[in-house]
């Protein structure tokens, strides 16, 4: 019985493991393929035709796109085309800390032990004794490694001893240095400047470095 069940839980771990990439590359193929048709500006200037409501949608979608494993940094990517820098920049701030809010009241909801299972014992485990060591500047920390998002929200959003107020604007600050690579490796590709675009990449391979140096110790 012990056996069947580590055989369900390995089978199950495969189709994750094939999940995450899956998602990733149609990320990217639905990005390629709204800045292809772009080109001319015909579809950003359809979207800001819509005003308001364009606006409120998108932020609601960045919101939900939050709360899943679909990579958020697409749709940023289409809001600074849509919108420029500071816009686009606001309106996906706003979008991921409605996510993060919404990932945080389900998290201490009846749905509790669904996201229990579904991040797992010993994870929620690893990350609560680190926060517990370094309190609030781990918790920051451990939102500054390029894990996923909405599985960082969800773990902590779990944690007992992590309240509304630190869940929070520890989510919002760790967006920063993400939105920074990202805009950098935007104004690149837009521009033509490399150094911009290699700029951008070197701040997502520190943070990489750092979420190394992070899991050795926390294991």
């Amino acid at each position: 019985m012990r056996i069947k069940e580590q055989s369900i839980r390995a089978d199950k771990k495969r189709k994750q493991s094939w999940l995450v990439p899956m998602i990733i590359l149609i990320s990217l193929f639905m990005v390629a393929l709204f800045f292809y048709f772009d080109q001319q500006n015909g579809m950003t200037l359809i979207i800001r035709s819509w005003g308001i409501s364009g606006v409120i949608i998108g932020i609601l979608l960045m919101g939900i796109i939050c709360m899943t494993p679909i990579p958020s940094e697409g749709l940023l990517l289409i809001f600074l085309k849509i919108y420029g820098i500071f816009l686009g920049l606001l309106y996906a701030w706003i979008g991921s800390s409605i996510g993060a809010i919404a990932i945080f009241i389900l998290a201490r909801s009846i749905l509790s032990p669904m996201f229990k299972e579904l991040i797992g014992s010993l994870q929620q485990h690893r990350v609560e004794q680190w926060v517990k060591k370094r309190g609030v500047s781990g918790l920051l920390f451990v939102r500054l490694l390029p894990i996923p998002a909405f599985v960082v929200n969800y773990t902590v959003g779990l944690l007992p001893g992590v309240g509304f107020f630190q869940y929070l604007w520890t989510a919002i600050v760790s967006m920063a240095p993400y939105y920074a690579g990202t805009i950098f490796m935007f104004l690149g590709i837009v521009n033509g400047i490399f150094s911009w675009i290699l700029i951008g990449l070197f701040i997502i391979i520190i943070l990489f470095i750092l979420s190394f140096i992070v899991n050795r110790n926390v294991h």
